[in-house]
């Protein structure tokens, strides 16, 4: 190609507009250059051309490793570029056989755990990737709704996801081990906070993006209300500040949930609380505000006032007296000189300590607003925010020991951490924060042990001729006498229960008995059941059915990534994943033959 007959700083400046895009869109015209000329590449070379594309490609980073990169590399932005590219796709081949062999599932997801957020947005981009149309809502601008399908996609999806929440989650439980090591200064109440919704798989710097952002709107606000924000002015006032604050937050959304809404599980999550939850909580809000005011230079934390959690704001300098604020209501702040006579109109004694609470004190109080609206149990649509809800409280509660043995019981139940959790931080970050704690260490040991133990796969399970099974894994059904609808996941040939269990479902007084196949279900509201063939009734996969099972089940994406949907010909079914073929080397030939002679009464 002739050389353009454009000068190297035109050029230069032409590329500078080029629009970066998370999925490298505009990485691509760049590359090109690089391969077109002398001229286009020396332009597509210079560093600060690529600034803007690595920012917005890769927001995330292990700190230290971003750190020696610019070191190492003299801040060259295309350099940056393409060590973090090589690292993408050495992340996406362990990916690829972390979907396909499933025997070692595993330790492929250990290694992607320890690549940690330098890894992030490759693997966040491969856990919004489309996915087969009947496990879409078709919504308009839904994350997967839009692209081809790669091969495995709900698989891939569901493995990507899982190395993204262990990453999450450990670094949320590295952050509270800070309390329980007793270095309570070094970690905020914002930081604290913000970690819960680690537990949801959800980013800490993308709420503190979003934080930022809205001090920044917050920061708009307050100037075209005329408040005066440069202190050294004579008009400059904490309090005009501080009530001006919580009006922006009225205007944004962000007030007290009615009655009907207060006890729920979101409610104690900052990335819910940011969007469809900004009705929320005391602490919620009070986090919120202590947020925006610390970016507007106002130093603010969350104080436990009697019943409810306030925002105390000290004194600036010592001509002035601190105060406190109800985040929740209108009313105007109490000055610390007043708090002894609020008291007293409470009822209350005034000696009672009214003190600023950091980290460790209102984490333990999220932890209680959490457990308290699991036990109501107002908001749950499926078991997974409740799953996730004991997580988040066994994790606090072991680290910041109560007077209850609330921790233990979770950590005995079904607490439904993934295998991927219980080979990185459950093993390697929180066991060794309990090392004070030997009883501690060996539950979540032995719970780790249990989950690890499930996810085996089993001896493969072929279908001999005369297997007695007549259903197979992936099979939709209707139990006959409770009607619950859910999906096989495992036959056995016959009952394998304990006797006890045999005894108490009174198994022996069902028409086959103990003898006849029986099948792990997972069904629609979240639960799994070992049910008997006599009481299994075959229906067809709606939509409506598919979402609600692999919304409550999780689990499902790694044993299934497809359906099969029914016709005039024949019933629809599951389509297994590699992991379930493995174990079920037989059901998807049987599935198949069987599915194309029956419908549904025959």
């Amino acid at each position: 190609m002739p050389e353009s007959p454009l000068p190297l700083d035109i050029l230069i400046r032409i590329l500078c507009q080029l629009a970066p895009s998370a999925k490298n869109d505009s990485v691509e015209t760049l590359v090109a250059f690089l391969r077109t000329s002398v001229l286009f590449r020396e332009a597509a070379s210079f560093s600060p051309v690529w600034k803007s594309h690595y920012q917005k490609r890769y927001m995330h980073c292990v700190t230290a490793n971003e750190n020696e990169r610019i070191k190492r590399l003299n801040s060259n932005w295309r350099m940056m570029y393409a060590e973090r590219r090589r690292l993408d796709r050495s992340a996406l081949e362990i990916l690829e056989s972390m979907v396909t062999e499933p025997d070692v599932e595993c330790d492929y997801g250990k290694a992607l755990v320890g690549m940690s957020f330098d890894i992030w947005d490759t693997l966040r981009l491969e856990a919004q990737a489309p996915v087969p149309p009947i496990f879409s809502n078709g919504e308009e601008g839904e994350e997967g709704s839009d692209g081809p399908v790669k091969p495995h996609a709900i698989t891939r999806r569901f493995c990507a996801t899982s190395v993204l929440e262990a990453i999450s989650k450990g670094f949320a439980v590295a952050l509270w081990g800070q309390f329980s090591l007793g270095n309570t200064a070094v970690v905020t109440f914002e930081d604290s906070h913000t970690a819960l919704s680690c537990f949801f798989g959800e980013s800490p710097f993308d709420i503190k993006f979003a934080l930022d952002g809205l001090a920044h709107s917050c920061r708009d606000y307050l100037i075209g209300q005329s408040i005066v924000l440069d202190q050294n002015d004579a008009g400059y006032s904490v309090i005009d500040i501080c009530l001006a604050i919580r009006q922006f937050m009225r205007s944004q959304g962000f007030e007290l949930a009615r009655p009907d809404r207060f006890i729920r599980i979101l409610n104690s999550y900052p990335h819910a609380c940011l969007t469809s939850h900004k009705q929320t909580i005391p602490l919620s809000l009070v986090y919120f505000f202590t947020s925006i005011s610390h970016r507007l230079g106002i130093p603010a934390y969350p104080a436990g006032f009697p019943g409810r959690v306030f925002a105390h704001i000290p004194p600036l300098n010592p001509r002035e007296d601190g105060f406190y604020l109800d985040i929740s209501t209108e009313t105007g702040p109490i000055l610390e000189g007043e708090v002894s006579a609020r008291l007293m109109a409470h009822g209350m004694p005034p000696s009672l300590p009214l003190v600023p609470r950091n980290g460790p004190e209102m984490l333990i109080r999220a932890a209680g607003n959490i457990f308290q609206a699991f036990r109501e149990a107002v908001d749950m649509s499926g078991s997974l925010r409740a799953r996730i809800a004991l997580q988040t409280i066994a994790c606090i509660y072991l680290l910041l020991p109560q007077e209850i043995d609330l921790p233990f019981a979770i950590m005995r139940g079904e607490v439904a951490f993934s295998a991927v959790d219980c080979v990185t931080f459950l093993p390697n970050t929180l066991v060794p924060l309990l090392a004070s704690n030997p009883a501690a260490q060996a539950i979540v040991g032995d719970a780790c042990r249990r989950v690890l133990n499930r996810r085996n796969i089993d001896t493969p399970r072929p279908r001999p001729h005369g297997t007695r099974a007549k259903y197979f894994v992936g099979l939709v059904i209707e139990h006959i006498r409770h009607h619950g609808i859910g999906c096989i996941i495992q036959w056995e040939p016959k009952c394998m229960a304990s006797e006890e269990w045999i005894e108490n479902m009174g198994v022996d007084r069902l028409k086959g008995g103990r003898d006849q196949p029986f099948y792990k279900v997972f069904f629609c509201d979240g639960t799994e059941r070992y049910i008997a063939e006599v009481n299994i009734q075959p229906i067809e996969p709606t939509k409506q059915i598919v979402q609600d099972l692999f919304r409550n089940h999780p689990d499902l994406a790694r044993l299934f990534e497809d359906v099969m949907p029914g016709s005039q010909s024949q019933m629809g079914r599951l389509v297994m994943s590699p992991r379930t073929q493995a174990a079920f080397p037989d059901d998807d030939r049987y599935g198949e033959k069987w599915v194309k002679h029956h419908r549904m009464g025959n």
